[in-house]
């Protein structure tokens, strides 16, 4: 087993490197396993029932990457409280809804 505090030096904040990684923290389970880390903040109170925004990365990235994590942080002004969620697209915990879209025009001169 790598010692803990190899694991912790290794974390790493992925927006620093590329904002297209596709989660915001590369960090490992105690085994040594990677584990991505999307963060998503609220002011709101703590609640058993949330939702978010999740970018089609962020997304593709949920469904393919086998230890993907959902850290929800709620009331994050005052006493900040975290909710761990493994994948809740792979598990069926969450419902899905497309809510954007990208669109480009080209107009004529």
């Amino acid at each position: 087993m790598k010692s803990h505090l190899g694991l912790r030096r290794k974390i790493a904040w992925q927006l620093q490197t590329s904002d297209a990684i596709g989660y915001d923290i590369l960090s490992f389970d105690e085994d040594g396993t990677r584990r991505q880390i999307e963060v998503k903040s609220t002011t709101d109170k703590v609640s058993d029932k949330f939702s978010f925004v999740m970018t089609e990365n962020e997304r593709q990235n949920a469904l393919s990457l086998p230890n993907y994590w959902i850290y929800r942080v709620f009331d994050v002004k005052n006493k900040p409280i975290i909710y761990m969620v493994k994948n809740p697209l792979k598990d069926d915990l969450a419902q899905i809804v497309p809510v954007k879209y990208q669109v480009s025009v080209k107009v004529k001169k």
